[in-house]
């Protein structure tokens, strides 16, 4: 049974958070009180920590007050005890498509190479729409659930790939629309950039909105390589 009040799960719920903890650097300038907890400010914390409530309405913050203030009594609460709330994580580098393949395709030796060999392999045999959407949406979930807002997430793209993972990707972008702000970037080497695939690749990854990216190693005609991606 999940300790969570119900009236959290309620769409359009209007409640308050009580006995909050915020980091001094989340409150702008607009808040008018920005006084940390003075135990916890002093040597040795040095913690620069505010206590307050949080009013939410609809999923959003739509009011805060100083704990000194007292929150209407008619509305809902969750105490939160001191515990900290923070602005929620973006996940800037992240490989979707590889989530969740450990348990069919271990890395034997923990290695960079090892880790390379098994994603491939795995992509050969098993990266098709339905499996690319079990394991990223799934992914996404766990995402969410630990208060993710967005993400940019690696493609593979390599031999045809891209035509495969970039449909589910902007599937998944749609279905997450309200919840996760999700954004793909193409993985290639960047050696791709000089051949004619370059020109088609460039125009699905366009077709989906997403960016065009590259794997770079020190090597031969990378300039020019950079510069016609």
């Amino acid at each position: 049974m999940s300790s969570f009040p119900a009236f959290l799960r309620e769409e359009n719920a209007h409640y308050w958070l009580h006995n909050v903890r915020l980091p001094l650097a989340c409150l702008g300038a607009s808040v008018p009180w920005q006084t940390p907890l003075p135990d916890l400010a002093a040597s040795p914390w040095q913690e620069e920590l505010v206590a307050v409530h949080i009013e939410i309405r609809a999923g959003r913050m739509a009011a805060i007050l100083p704990s000194h203030q007292t929150p209407p009594a008619y509305q809902p609460a969750w105490d939160l005890r001191q515990g900290m709330v923070w602005p929620c994580f973006v996940d800037s580098h992240t490989h979707l498509d590889k989530a969740h393949t450990w348990p069919r395709t271990p890395n034997p030796d923990g290695t960079f190479g090892a880790a390379l060999d098994c994603a491939n392999r795995d992509r050969r045999q098993h990266w098709q729409a339905t499996d690319l959407l079990a394991r990223m949406n799934f992914a996404l979930q766990c995402s969410y659930a630990h208060g993710t807002q967005a993400i940019r997430t690696h493609l593979d793209s390599l031999d045809g790939q891209a035509a495969i993972s970039l449909p589910v990707f902007h599937a998944l972008q749609e279905a997450w629309a309200d919840k996760i702000v999700l954004q793909a970037v193409c993985l290639v080497g960047m050696e791709l950039y000089d051949s004619p695939d370059a020109k088609n690749l460039a125009e699905l990854v366009a077709h989906y909105g997403g960016i065009l990216g590259g794997v770079i190693y020190p090597q031969p005609g990378l300039r020019e390589q950079i510069d016609r991606a």
